[in-house]
């Protein structure tokens, strides 16, 4: 992983978390989100990249006005609610950010976005752009 990529990622969740939590910068969820998730991320080599492409995606859609919703199937961390991939406010719930990504897993987080299917072709067509 390239240093720039986790320094892009890293502004990326701080500016999500100044949007999604304002006025609340000290909460647990924010200071989680900076800090151990964001170093686990930066452990896993693949992971910001991953994390980045995501995030790039569901902006993309979401600028043409094409319906997506991010889900995930282990809970899913503040990283990819500050993101704006999910909307599930994690300081809701108790969750185990672990399950998503481990630095002793070799695979990428388990993350899916959904996009309405009249316009899955276009998201389609962006990534092939990329």
């Amino acid at each position: 992983m390239r240093p720039r990529t986790q320094e892009a990622l890293v502004k990326l969740a701080q500016e999500g978390a100044r949007f999604r939590y304002p006025g609340r910068r000290a909460g647990r969820v924010t200071t989680t989100c900076s800090a151990t998730m964001l170093e686990t991320i930066a452990a896993t080599p693949s992971t910001a990249p991953y994390f980045l492409t995501v995030h790039d995606i569901v902006r993309f859609a979401r600028q043409k006005g094409i319906l997506c919703r991010g889900v995930a199937r282990r809970p899913t961390p503040a990283v990819c609610y500050c993101l704006g991939i999910t909307e599930v406010d994690p300081s809701h719930a108790n969750l185990l950010f672990e399950r998503f990504i481990s630095p002793n897993r070799d695979e990428p987080p388990d993350i899916d976005v959904d996009f309405e299917h009249e316009r899955r072709e276009d998201v389609m067509q962006y990534i092939y752009g990329k």
